[in-house]
């Protein structure tokens, strides 16, 4: 189970292409104005598992 879920992290990682879509936005579109993002989504996870255990407790 551990390396399936080693597995599924570095999944997610390798689908996380935001940085670079942001990046090369940024260099070439529109490099006076760069837009801003953050990857951190410790506030969507911790979103996702209230939602989660709402929906079990209801």
């Amino acid at each position: 189970m551990n390396a399936a879920l080693q597995q599924r992290r570095r999944q997610v990682v390798g689908d996380v292409q935001l940085r670079q879509d942001v990046d090369s936005y940024n260099d070439n579109r529109n490099p006076s104005r760069p837009l801003q993002i953050s990857l951190d989504f410790t506030d969507d996870v911790e979103e996702e598992l209230l939602g989660a255990t709402l929906a079990k407790s209801a």
